[in-house]
């Protein structure tokens, strides 16, 4: 519906975003209108589209989708307006003055002769231009958000793109509105597709062309992995997606352009072409290239470490096979060394023993891991500080990069990763860019499971390269120590059934539940008063796991069943719905994107102790304070960052009672109910069952049927993912070997 009335006062605005509260004269009671909206002030008339809906907490409110803006037309409005603080160096007692004299000429003679403003009592020549200048900077704003609005953008997003692109934001959204998706975070090809087609660009463009290609090869990335397409099945998208009527040999052309542009690369594979987007062929090609150069770089002269292994033995009351002993002295003495082994296997008891030693000889190290939670987990185990990558790298929130780089490098000795396997190319090329030659680096993961969430293939291409110094570790060290989760884990990862015990002294539990709806129930029975009853453990503290999102035991009703059951609606419990889901104060969450700009702070009893910006993807946490009538919450992560979400980012939080088996990739959890439907082939896999038995500290429950089971466990499927990675090792290790 429609309203029109008169700004009368402005409650609220977030100058970030936008979002308003402001109270509207319709000429009968006053209105509560909420929004994004461009630069407002008292007085307008306004002519608002939205809908009236009631909020528990504030009543009746007009909840705006579109806005536009009529000049003040009264005199009483044109004071209030200039009056408002958008008219840099008008107050009231000057706007006053101002109307007085010129009346409801004002606009005009402030546009097209402010000069005469000078007539006015208190302002001089050079204050009328100023005051002429502001008036023109607030109207081309206003003007050119609501052109955007026209087009189908949010008004935060139209924000967004004119702080981008300021007074030429007509004039480049006419000429190409694809020029949006690479410039504008938060707009992809099919919104800047339909601007174009109202716009009436040709479908078979150049720019749309140019876009949809980087479209469809930026896509491959972000949801399949995929480092590069194959030409053919390039040449298939581009058809299938833009609908366009081109011969192979003419796309094949324009290709090539843009290889000249510097958008595209080519790589040859001995199976295919590739078409790559150059920043992600250069990040692997800098992956293989620094691996290389930090093995080159490494001292020749190799280090007997024999009698420091024997002292750590000797101290611990532990004594390490010979395949041990030649691992931890690789660590100590290459450049790079990856350790790869199940749970169990003695990962761990390597890397204290490395450590230890290090520290005898007074070394520098750094202990790595890709999430908060694995970090948290390496720091146990080892017992000393380990932190994120991320944190490590310290994001510049200003661009895309680190602040640790090439030209600023990490100062240590020694750096070592834990669950390597979960670090994306992105990632390890930051990471690799910030070691200085000569350091030693040590990737330490498990390669039976899952490969990480973004694009690349990291750690199973460095393993199936072969052009890296490799410790396997198979030999089962802690299954002596009563662990049916780790002793099942090994049975499925070897293609067997795990061995199901319910015994009250057992770690690893099965529940037989033959459909969707009894698997959900049960679920929900399990982590919200079983295991508690059991294990002594909150609720909050066992994690449920799916292998998909939808379904009834999906990952997004299981989350709306346990939030109801942990967490119901209070009057007390303030809360607000985005995107399907409702978030309210002491909710489970967790971020699902890499916001390096997102701003965050550490607080104590007396205020803030420390500021910083980057959020990460998986990073958990507790939701502490909603503000319902501006649309914001604060979340606390579990390393006491403090988050606020608005419209522009709580699309990246969802609920995390349950998870996805892949989001829980690099996490420990004192209990894990993984609940177990007939899925697709290509989900339900080996390695899924793996990777979520693996999550498991202390108990792990499985409900489902066995059926699943037994064919998940002999389902070794895995996705093929396009990478570049493991054939540049291969390239430049023999290139490299020539001249050793």
């Amino acid at each position: 519906m429609k309203i029109e009335g008169t700004v009368e006062d402005i409650i609220y605005r977030n100058e970030e975003n936008g979002y308003t509260v402001m109270v509207i004269d319709c000429g009968g009671d006053p209105v509560t209108a909420v929004g994004y909206f461009p630069i407002l002030s008292e007085g307008e008339y306004l002519s608002l589209e939205g809908d009236y809906r009631y909020n528990s907490k504030y009543g009746m409110q007009f909840e705006v989708k579109n806005i536009s803006s009529v000049s003040p037309q009264t005199k009483e409005g044109i004071t209030r307006f200039l009056a408002s603080g958008l008219i840099h160096g008008v107050g009231e007692v000057i706007a006053s003055r101002i109307v007085d004299m010129f009346g409801l000429k004002t606009f005009d003679v402030i546009e097209n002769k402010p000069e005469e403003l000078a007539k006015v009592k208190g302002i001089s020549l050079d204050k009328a231009q100023k005051i002429a200048q502001s008036y023109s900077a607030v109207q081309s704003m206003r003007e050119a958000v609501m052109f955007l609005q026209g087009y189908g953008m949010s008004p935060s997003l139209s924000l967004k793109i004119y702080r981008e692109y300021g007074n030429s934001v007509k004039d480049i959204l006419l000429k190409n509105p694809y020029k949006l998706v690479e410039d504008i975070e938060g707009i992809g090809f099919l919104t800047a597709d339909k601007i174009a087609q109202k716009i009436g660009i040709k479908p078979d463009s150049d720019f749309r062309l140019r876009a949809g290609i980087i479209y469809i090869l930026k896509s491959a990335a972000e949801k399949t992995g995929h480092t590069y397409l194959p030409i053919d099945e390039l040449y298939k998208s581009v058809q299938d997606i833009l609908k366009i009527s081109k011969t192979n040999d003419e796309l094949y052309a324009f290709y090539e352009k843009m290889v000249i542009d510097g958008k595209l690369k080519f790589y040859s594979k001995p199976e295919h072409k590739c078409v790559a987007l150059s920043y992600l062929y250069n990040i692997e090609k800098n992956i293989a290239q620094r691996l290389l150069h930090l093995i080159e770089s490494a001292d020749d002269l190799k280090v007997d470490y024999s009698q420091d292994i024997q002292n750590y033995e000797n101290k611990k009351g532990y004594k390490f096979d010979a395949i041990q002993k030649q691992a931890i002295s690789s660590c100590l003495n290459d450049g790079v060394l990856i350790i790869t082994g199940g749970p169990g296997t003695g990962k761990t008891t390597i890397i204290s023993c490395v450590l230890d030693i290090i520290r005898l000889k007074g070394g520098r190290f750094l202990l790595l891991a890709p999430t908060g939670r694995a970090a948290k987990r390496l720091q146990e185990s080892s017992g000393k500080e380990a932190m994120t990558i991320h944190r490590a790298l310290q994001p510049d929130f200003r661009g895309r990069g680190f602040l640790y780089n090439e030209n600023n490098p990490l100062d240590y000795e020694y750096i070592i990763v834990d669950e390597i396997s979960m670090v994306d190319a992105y990632l390890m090329n930051g990471l690799l860019k910030a070691i200085r030659p000569g350091t030693h680096l040590i990737l330490v993961g498990d390669k039976d499971q899952l490969p990480s969430v973004g694009a690349g293939n990291v750690f199973a291409d460095i393993l199936a390269s072969e052009k890296l110094p490799t410790t396997h570790l198979t030999q089962i060290y802690r299954q002596g120590e009563t662990s049916n989760i780790v002793s099942n884990a090994h049975l499925i990862n070897n293609g067997k059934m795990p061995i199901i015990d319910n015994s009250v002294s057992s770690d690893f539990f099965f529940l037989s539940a033959n459909s969707p709806e009894k698997i959900l129930s049960a679920t929900i029975e399990m982590i919200t008063t079983r295991l508690p009853a059991f294990t002594g453990l909150h609720p909050t503290k066992i994690q449920a796991l799916a292998p998909m999102k939808n379904g009834v035991a999906g990952v997004i009703n299981l989350n709306r069943q346990l939030q109801n059951h942990l967490n119901p609606a209070r009057p007390s419990k303030p809360e607000i719905s985005y995107g399907g889901q409702i978030f309210r104060v002491g909710d489970k969450v967790m971020h699902t994107a890499n916001n390096y700009e997102l701003e965050w702070q550490r607080t104590q009893e007396f205020g803030v102790i420390e500021r910083g910006a980057g959020v990460f993807n998986g990073d958990m946490g507790i939701v502490v304070s909603v503000t319902p009538s501006v649309g914001e919450l604060i979340v606390e992560f579990e390393d006491g960052r403090q988050v606020t979400y608005g419209a522009e980012t709580l699309e990246e939080l969802m609920l995390a009672y349950a998870i996805t088996v892949h989001k829980s990739q690099g996490c420990e959890f004192d209990a894990a109910v993984l609940a177990l439907t007939g899925g697709s082939y290509m989900i339900n896999t080996r390695n899924l069952l793996y990777t979520a038995l693996t999550r498991a500290k202390n108990y792990a429950v499985l409900i489902g049927q066995r059926e699943t089971i037994y064919k998940m466990v002999k389902n070794t499927y895995t996705q093929t993912r396009y990478t570049m990675l493991q054939e540049m090792l291969y390239e430049f290790g023999e290139k490299m070997e020539m001249f050793l």
